[in-house]
């Protein structure tokens, strides 16, 4: 199988890592020095996103049903994506939020590893390149001298949830999940995120629903940039496929680091600085492979 990049898939792939990490800064302010935990803010980022979709989702599928077999694969859908979030934010307990989003971003390794091994995706030597270039950024950014005593259990996490969010990534793309409008499948899997974390929070005795103000806008603020981070997302594994979306969201962890350190104050080093540009390097080889490839195929017709 050979990787297609369709119209627009670099646009939505670039913006959905950016504005997945703007979601991570915006409810670590709501939650860090306030009496709000994690769940709570998780769960209103998916509730916002449930209440602003689910309208135009519903008139959707009335006009075009939905199947009861593509239901159940969108609930193990959001069961991955839910898994990813919780081990993602819990390792923000131990390690910074750049620290953690970076980590996870080692996820395009495992995607690639996967593809390659099970669905015989063919990758040329500039996706390569790529996909090495990141690597190596990810790992300047990593900056072993500000991780503290319990750094490893925060990086175990932010390890697994890269596992189960390239997992997560090949199943919407492999079960056929992208036939489905974008609007009706965010709107879905912000739903069962809802409904999983309110069974999560509820058994844990986590949920705290006494937001100050500040928390609040913070929480809705970071539920509508999530709405577009998701929609960016559903599009971009439909027109770019997993492999590239994976690599260009790259753009996630300097989202991640830069925003951690002008608003949460983390601190940034001179390894950091030279793996964001590493990452940057990484996602124009990425989007000039992607181009030039589009253009052979489009010359073949």
């Amino acid at each position: 199988m050979n990787i297609k990049v369709g119209k627009n898939g670099f646009f939505y792939a670039i913006a959905q890592g950016m504005l997945f990490g703007l979601v991570h800064v915006l409810i670590q302010s709501a939650v860090r020095g306030a009496a709000v935990s994690n769940e709570t803010g998780l769960l209103i980022r998916f509730l916002v996103s449930s209440v602003v979709l689910l309208p135009a989702a519903l008139r959707r599928i009335r006009q075009a049903a939905l199947s009861k077999k593509l239901l159940w694969k969108t609930a193990l859908a959001s069961l991955g994506m839910l898994v990813t979030t919780l081990l993602l934010y819990a390792s923000y307990r131990y390690i910074s939020t750049g620290m953690g989003v970076t980590l996870h971003y080692t996820y395009p390794i495992v995607t690639m590893v996967i593809s390659v091994l099970f669905f015989r995706v063919r990758l040329n030597w500039q996706m390569l390149l790529s996909i090495t270039l990141s690597f190596a950024g990810i790992v300047f950014l990593c900056d072993m001298d500000t991780m503290g005593v319990s750094a490893a259990l925060g990086a175990a996490l932010a390890l697994a949830s890269a596992v189960t969010f390239s997992c997560y990534l090949l199943w919407t793309e492999h079960q056929n999940l992208n036939s489905l409008d974008p609007i009706v499948l965010t709107a879905l899997i912000s739903l069962f995120n809802s409904l999983g974390l309110l069974v999560y929070g509820g058994a844990r005795g986590n949920f705290s629903l006494a937001l100050s103000p500040r928390s609040a806008v913070l929480l809705c603020a970071g539920g509508l940039v999530g709405v577009l981070a998701m929609l960016a997302l559903t599009l971009a594994i439909q027109r770019a496929g997993a492999v590239y979306t994976s690599i260009l969201g790259t753009l996630e962890p300097i989202t991640s680091t830069v925003g951690g350190a002008l608003i949460l104050h983390e601190t940034v080093r001179g390894p950091a600085v030279l793996g964001s540009a590493l990452v940057v390097i990484a996602v124009v080889v990425a989007t000039l492979s992607g181009r030039s490839k589009g253009q052979k195929e489009s010359a073949a017709y």
